[in-house]
Formats: C-alpha cells, structure tokens, sequence
C-alpha cells in the first residue's frame, strides 16, 4: 500500500512524532510505502511531495512541529483544484491518507475547513483508508456526522491511553500494549459516527 501524508491547518506539537511512527511501523512491519504532501493541501494542488521512508524520518523524535509544513488551502477556492487533487494522488499512486492537524477546532467558522470536511468526507465514502491524528481524527468524526465539543479539561503532556478490545485486534494497533503513554495536546472531544469503533481512551477522554 502506498500512503500519503500531509499536515494541514496549522503548527502544533507532536506532529513530527506521528509522521515517524506511521512510517517505522507502516514500512517496518507492513512494507508499506509513504509520500509526503509539503504545505497541506495545497502541496497536493500543486503536486509538491516528497518521499518518506525510515531513513528520512530517522532523528524527527525531539524535532517539535512538521518537516511536512502546513497551510489554509482550500482545494475548493478554484475550479480545478479537486481535478488537481485528485491527478497529484493517481501520479503517485496514493492507496491511503494519513491527515494531522493544529491548534484549531473543526468548528472554527473557516472555509477551509468546511471544505475539508467534505474533501474528508467524499474519500472516506469512495472506500480510501484515512487515518485521523489529533485535528484529523476530529475531522473525521465531524466529516461523518458525529459531533466534536469542549472536552472535561484540556490533556497536554505525556499521558497513558488504553486501547480496547478492537483495538488490540486491529493491525495498525497490533502489538502495542493495551495501556501505552502518548503525547496529548487537545481540549476537545467528539462522539463515534454511525458504525464507527472506539479504539482508544483516557480516564477524561472517552474517545481519543
């Protein structure tokens, strides 16, 4: 499978570290191949990417922010911009998107990120694999119906999490322990859509 990468929205800690997990375990473990977007989407617009393997990714642990880059763009704002989307990912043979986010809430009143939802939304619904990180997994909550609020009290530091039962069985989370420490930096939350399985909580956090 080759899976593409892109870090939208804005700056926020911790991104870099998902970028180098996703790439050890996917190409490690799974062979899976990587391409990273530069700038968001609109490194997918205008065709900027660039490869991410083990080898790039080595050192990115302590690194804050993305090497990805991030911006606003709205794929939507032109005409041909969902054509040039859609002809970036056929070049390079894109199977999978991996979206990470920044310090913004999904409901934030910004085109753009209404504009993502539906981008969100339309690739879930044609049956390509997503996978959510911080802002992107709010997202795709959002982009399927479920609603995303104010959580109980902001998580920000190194906290456990614990997996369920369908995590455990499922190959992204396989052979993590059922309790592992993660890096949190959120205030929100979100409800499961329609048919979705949680993965993973917190004693605050019910959905991660």
């Amino acid at each position: 499978m080759r899976i593409g990468m892109l870090t939208g929205g804005g700056d926020c800690p911790g991104l870099n570290a998902v970028i180098r997990a996703a790439v050890r375990k996917g190409e490690g473990i799974y062979g899976h191949t990587f391409v990273g977007y530069r700038h968001g989407w609109r490194g997918v617009m205008e065709g900027q990417s660039i490869p991410l393997s083990v080898a790039t990714t080595r050192g990115l642990l302590t690194r804050g922010g993305t090497i990805l880059g991030t911006s606003r763009t709205n794929p939507f704002a032109s005409d041909d911009g969902p054509r040039r989307v859609k002809k970036t990912l056929e070049r390079d043979h894109v199977d999978a998107i991996i979206a990470m986010g920044g310090p913004m809430s999904v409901n934030d009143p910004f085109d753009w990120l209404a504009t993502e939802k539906l981008v969100v939304a339309e690739a879930v619904r044609a049956g390509t694999p997503f996978f959510g990180a911080c802002l992107g997994a709010q997202l795709l909550a959002a982009s399927l119906g479920a609603a995303v609020y104010p959580g109980p009290a902001p998580e920000v530091g190194v906290l456990p999490v614990t997996l369920s039962d369908a995590a455990l069985a499922d190959p992204v989370f396989a052979g993590l322990p059922r309790e592992l420490l993660t890096l949190q930096w959120h205030g929100e939350t979100f409800d499961l859509p329609e048919g979705a399985v949680a993965l993973a909580s917190s004693s605050a956090y019910p959905n991660q």
